[in-house]
């Protein structure tokens, strides 16, 4: 059994919980790893697709462009039924300012929709456990699930997102 240190809850809504754990991973085992990676805006310094299926030191790193619409980077998952959960270990190095949104496409809206706390900048990665409750139908389509990570604000070329793991649990 993993030990869980610095945990925090945020209620967000009625069927949205967010947490996220300084040391230990979250403790659920059925996980879906992600089948595709799409850097849309930014510049790939070091990692690939691989680099999302397992926590180690093999990561994705993706500087941010400058100007506005400076990061979106994008993964699917496929064969999806049901998911409670998005979990990913990862920080965005920058300054305090800027932040980053982790967004789930919603099929019904056609729209993406943000999830749960906004990743701000720090030094630490960070495991993040966003739970989507019972609205799955929301997220899925022919079995894919869509998430991406979008800097909202303007873009500094130093700055960077760095994800180790991602995946949808339940």
């Amino acid at each position: 059994m993993q030990r869980l240190t610095g945990l925090f809850i945020l209620l967000l809504s009625s069927s949205l919980i967010a947490q996220v754990y300084q040391t230990a991973g979250p403790p659920l085992t059925d996980r879906k790893p992600p089948s595709t990676l799409s850097v849309d805006r930014g510049t790939v310094v070091q990692g690939s697709l691989e680099s999302l299926l397992s926590r180690d030191d093999n990561v994705l790193q993706v500087g941010e462009l400058a100007g506005t619409d400076p990061l979106r980077v994008a993964v699917s998952f496929r064969e999806v039924g049901h998911f409670t959960h998005v979990i990913f270990f990862g920080r965005c190095e920058g300054t305090p300012t800027h932040e980053f949104h982790m967004e789930i496409f919603n099929v019904g809206h056609s729209a993406w929709d943000p999830l749960y706390p906004e990743i701000t900048s720090d030094n630490d990665s960070r495991w993040h456990l966003l739970g989507i409750g019972d609205h799955t139908s929301d997220y899925v389509s022919n079995g894919v699930v869509m998430l991406r990570f979008r800097h909202i604000s303007s873009g500094i070329k130093s700055h960077n997102l760095i994800v180790d793991y991602v995946a949808l649990g339940s």
